[in-house]
């Protein structure tokens, strides 16, 4: 009996070249076509099937996109670097609604950004830091405070 694979391989003719792709199916059953990159004239069938196969044994039959591998490796620093500038988009944003920032406001910001914020989350991957990481820091800040006060 033969063993259903979760991929079919199939020969696309391109302008000049036919290549090996691969169909799959994603979680919510809607078909995928991607490309193996093996060129048909140079690699059989059988070397593009072995291909797919180990890709599905990595776990990288259906690849991630760039944007959300993007936004896996960026960092806090790159993200909040010039988040409470005059003419970032989170400023832009609320200066179109017709109530901007004040100077006073977005130079606070900066501030709390560079001297507080920073030392601790700059150079994290923004899908590293966690709901529990912030409120730690959070609780931290806040008894540094209360004590201070004291």
């Amino acid at each position: 009996m033969r063993v259903k694979e979760p991929f079919t391989i199939i020969k696309r003719q391109r302008k000049t070249v036919s290549v090996w792709f691969y169909r799959t199916y994603d979680k919510t059953g809607r078909r995928l076509e991607y490309s193996t990159g093996l060129n048909a004239k140079k690699s059989s069938k059988t070397a593009a099937r072995a291909y797919v196969s180990d890709l599905m044994k990595d776990g990288r039959l259906i690849p991630i996109p760039k944007a959300v591998r993007e936004a896996q490796t960026l960092t806090f620093k790159a993200f909040a670097e010039d988040f409470f500038d005059s003419k970032s988009s989170f400023a832009v944003r609320r200066a179109a609604s017709g109530r901007p920032y004040s100077a006073n406001y977005l130079a606070a910001g900066t501030s709390a950004l560079k001297n507080h914020l920073m030392p601790v989350f700059g150079r994290r991957r923004l899908a590293d830091i966690k709901r529990r990481d912030v409120e730690a820091f959070s609780a931290k800040l806040l008894a540094a405070k209360t004590e201070k006060d004291n």
